[in-house]
């Protein structure tokens, strides 16, 4: 109790400029607070969604470019609600004020530590789902008509990688084909000394599933894992892509995308029934239908919270730590 009443005595200027200067900054809300860009218009009530996390990884703003990570959330929460959605940057204390006392969010999306902390003495909201960080591998990929039976044979050949500096679709993949005898320096490049980049895995695997002269590359392993078995083929601008148009050499070892911590999505304690059911069956079924949500916040999956909630986001949170 004493810590609601120091929460609302003493968080009152919070509660009353939340959103404003450094929260606000680089929010979605910011250039669009009610998300008149998605056709709502002036007088449609948003739902608010408080978000906290430390700058890094992709929620580091000096890499979001021209997108903000919860872009794809918006936009395609807006659509299924038929309502705006607005991000929030708060503190935890903030959003913990909120949730609780204001009703102003209706929805937050913390880590584990950080709702840990906020229901240290007093219960706060109701967790929604779960989410859970995405974990990317590469596969080391051949032409299926090539002669490239295995990773020694990629030595004097050309290899198409993804980005550069990608973790997976680059560094990974290096380090894999040194440990597997092949040295970058060993394969051919157009340039001398300059590896051959491409902007995303899907130009990768074009240039060796459709390229001239580029017979292995990497593909990302989500995506080599959703092409069908067959009928992968070459259409001007939409090409398609199957399992039999590739020789699989190898995987990368296992990187987990640096992203926010995992933690629950939890809805206010003033959010009405139905928004709350709307938005858990959007999330718990973002991993199919939503698929460009969860990987651009870094997640798998939001997966339903078990029976005790707390007792698993306790897990998730000495997982964290380590």
């Amino acid at each position: 109790m004493c810590r609601r009443f120091c929460l609302a005595s003493t968080l009152l200027v919070a509660a009353l400029t939340a959103g404003c200067g450094e929260n606000l900054l680089f929010s979605a809300s910011f250039w669009d607070p009610f998300g008149l860009t998605h056709g709502f218009g002036p007088h449609a009530q948003p739902v608010r969604i408080g978000l906290s996390h430390e700058l890094g990884g992709i929620f580091d703003v000096r890499f979001w470019g021209k997108r903000a990570p919860w872009d794809d959330l918006v936009r395609e929460l807006s659509d299924h609600l038929a309502r705006p959605v607005v991000i929030e940057n708060l503190k935890p204390f903030q959003i913990e004020f909120h949730l609780r006392e204001t009703g102003r969010l209706h929805f937050a999306l913390i880590t584990a530590e950080d709702y840990l902390a906020m229901t240290e003495e007093d219960p706060v909201g109701q967790v929604v789902a779960l989410s859970e960080a995405r974990v990317r591998q590469g596969i080391i990929v051949a032409r299926a008509k090539s002669s490239i039976e295995g990773i020694s044979d990629l030595k004097g050949k050309r290899f198409a990688f993804g980005p550069r500096n990608d973790p997976v679709l680059h560094e990974a993949t290096v380090a894999y084909l040194a440990e597997s005898g092949v040295a970058a320096s060993e394969l051919k490049t157009l340039i001398p000394g300059q590896l051959q980049f491409h902007i995303s895995s899907r130009e990768a695997a074009k240039e060796v599933a459709y390229g001239i002269g580029t017979e292995a590359g990497v593909i990302e392993g989500d995506e080599f894992d959703a092409y069908p078995s067959t009928g992968g083929r070459w259409i001007p601008f939409a090409e398609t892509f199957s399992k039999d148009q590739f020789r699989v050499l190898g995987r990368t070892a296992a990187t987990r995308v640096d992203t926010m911590g995992e933690g629950p999505f939890i809805a206010g304690d003033r959010t009405e029934r139905e928004l709350v059911a709307k938005v858990r069956d959007f999330l718990l079924s973002a991993e199919k239908e939503h698929p460009a949500v969860v990987k651009s916040l870094g997640f798998a999956r939001f997966r339903p919270p078990p029976a005790n909630s707390t007792e698993a986001i306790k897990r998730l949170a000495t997982a964290e730590s380590r």
